[in-house]
């Protein structure tokens, strides 16, 4: 969760035109950060996952962001200077061999397939040391191990506007101590005074209890889950549907294939009978076969043309279906990085809601009791309360305001907005405690979704 919080900051700060540092204690968090940027990035048709090379312990991208760890004096941009540890760069070209084309304050270089598969790695996310000696608009720093003074300071001192901490603690007291005793380990050289200053300044989000998001923060998320989910479900619609007509059509295609193999044999056949039988001084006793031959090839070369055509027009439609079904499944990538952002947000909409049941049991509000009555005492009916009011309470946080079925969901009975999909949700709780609770509620719960 520390990870996907720190994530959220690093998009916020990305989409008002930011610059970020992401920073990590340990090396297997920066390879997380990374990948989860990465897959955020794909996803929002930031980068094209059908280009791909093979760098490190990553596969990148043209668009990715990356740094090399190398100085390599041999490679020299275009502006005639080398490429050096710790420079960042953006792709702008992948090449089959393993090259990248990149671009940065250096200039532009075709980095050689063997130094991008030693030298590079993604630069979303770097440790502490790493970011020494860079100046950003916002330093996000995540404290997941042991770390020293100077792993706090230098991340902490990068940002020009903001510079947060997200500390994995289970009590509030011992996030603070995690810090106190990170900048107890080993002191640089700043006075004490400007230290404490710079320490007053640090924003310090422990994640020791989930809070309910605020309604906008809810409804993005519900209505992210409802947009990627769409994108999923078209993309494996449409490559089954892409499946099933190949399977028809190569069907179809043998059956044809058949058929013409079997009637053509059955044209030479009766051209041979006619040029066997069918002469003066041959035809005595072979008048059935000889008619029978002069019926079958009276109508069967046209009905053959006719499965010639069909059978060369189905393979060219069965191209063009294995063209699309080609395109779809370089899709992969794409539908990969949807299905991981998916999950990121509907993880982030279930802590939402792990903290509203938590809200609701304890502080059940009037719009709750009017609507859904006293919470019961039965354990397994105060459990479905719970589940009702919690959604009853993210609905009205998220949209307010009731929501009308379209016609089209009337008459499906499937919600097409995220809105809509909120309010099904609510009224299927609802209806759930109903149930259980063996009584009639009148009180227009439609009314309030």
């Amino acid at each position: 969760s520390v990870e996907r919080s720190a994530l959220r900051a690093w998009v916020q700060a990305h989409m008002a035109g930011e610059t970020v540092a992401l920073v990590a204690a340990t090396n297997e968090t920066v390879i997380r950060l990374n990948e989860l940027v990465q897959a955020w990035r794909i996803a929002h048709d930031q980068l094209d996952p059908t280009r791909t090379v093979t760098a490190g312990a990553y596969q990148v991208h043209v668009g990715d962001l990356i740094v090399t760890r190398h100085n390599d004096r041999q490679l020299l941009t275009d502006r005639s200077l080398m490429v050096k540890n710790r420079d960042t760069w953006t792709i702008t070209h992948t090449h089959p061999d393993g090259r990248l084309t990149v671009t940065g304050r250096a200039g532009t270089i075709a980095l050689p397939a063997d130094y991008v598969s030693q030298r590079v790695e993604l630069g979303y996310a770097q440790t502490a040391h790493a970011s020494q000696g860079r100046t950003v608009d916002r330093s996000i720093l995540i404290v997941d191990g042991p770390v020293d003074a100077a792993g706090i300071y230098v991340p902490m001192t990068r940002g020009r506007h903001r510079n947060d901490v997200y500390v994995i603690a289970e009590q509030p007291d011992q996030a603070i101590d995690i810090l106190t005793s990170a900048l107890t380990q080993r002191w640089i050289d700043t006075p004490a005074t400007i230290r404490a200053a710079q320490l007053a300044n640090l924003t310090l989000l422990p994640e020791w209890k989930a809070i309910p998001l605020s309604g906008m923060e809810i409804r993005d998320l519900l209505e992210r889950d409802h947009l990627l989910t769409s994108r999923i479900d078209g993309h494996d619609c449409t490559l089954n549907n892409l499946a099933r007509q190949i399977d028809d059509g190569l069907r179809r295609h043998q059956q044809l294939t058949r058929e013409i193999t079997t009637d053509s044999a059955r044209c030479t056949a009766a051209q041979t009978t006619l040029d066997r039988h069918d002469r003066v001084l041959h035809r005595h006793g072979h008048a059935g076969e000889i008619n029978e031959a002069r019926t079958i090839l009276g109508w069967l070369p046209r009905y053959l043309d006719k499965q010639q055509r069909e059978a060369t027009q189905l393979a060219e439609e069965l191209d063009s279906l294995r063209t699309r079904q080609r395109e779809h499944q370089r899709q992969a990538p794409r539908r990969r990085a949807w299905d991981t952002e998916r999950s990121t947000v509907r993880d982030d909409i279930h802590r939402d809601f792990t903290a509203r049941l938590d809200d609701v049991r304890h502080h059940p509000t009037r719009t709750m009791t009017n609507q859904l009555g006293a919470r019961p005492t039965d354990r397994e009916a105060a459990d479905l309360w719970d589940q009702a009011a919690a959604r009853l309470d993210r609905h009205h946080g998220a949209y307010g305001a009731p929501e009308l079925p379209t016609a089209l969901e009337r008459a499906t009975g499937f919600p097409y907005t995220a809105q809509a999909t909120s309010a099904a949700d609510t009224r299927r709780a609802i209806e759930q405690l109903t149930r259980t609770l063996h009584r009639e509620h009148d009180r227009g719960f439609g009314l309030y979704l």
